[in-house]
């Protein structure tokens, strides 16, 4: 053990000396190996050269969110309930199955969901009401309703 490490570890208390030990070796690992003996070792140089081409492993795959997921949300959380869709989104009831399948047609992650990131998913549904406004006025339909500019 390198003298400047054992001075550092005197000063921590027992329990948290062997945690810190093994967070240092695993950060500085060429403090703990023995000194090179002049020759090289190709071993660990051929490890190094395998290590830039190692591939990275991802977490998991992305859900998204699905219209059911949506239209549970607002029947159950007491933050998104119908009254925010119809007041402050203004879609109408008869169009709020539409919206929610128009919303998991933008590809929510279903992480804003379940990780309670709630003023995130907001600002989308937002975004996603201006959106499906301005759809529902480019593609009229027979049955639309329109009030003063608002659905």
């Amino acid at each position: 053990m390198p003298r400047n490490t054992r001075d550092i570890f005197q000063f921590i208390p027992c329990g948290l000396a062997p945690m810190l030990l093994i967070y240092d070796i695993k950060n500085r690992p060429w403090l703990y190996e023995p000194v090179p003996s002049g020759n090289s070792d190709f071993n660990k140089i051929g490890a190094l050269i395998a290590s830039l081409f190692k591939r990275k492993q991802y977490s998991s795959e992305i859900i998204y969110v699905k219209p059911e997921d949506l239209q549970s949300l607002f029947a159950s959380n007491s933050f998104f309930t119908k009254k925010m869709i119809s007041k402050e989104l203004n879609i109408i009831e008869d169009y709020q199955f539409l919206f929610f399948e128009f919303c998991s047609a933008q590809q929510i992650d279903m992480q804003l969901i379940s990780e309670k990131k709630s003023l995130e998913l907001l600002e989308l549904l937002m975004a996603y009401s201006r959106d499906f406004k301005s759809f529902l006025l480019e593609n009229p339909k027979d049955g639309v309703v329109i009030f003063n500019g608002q659905y």
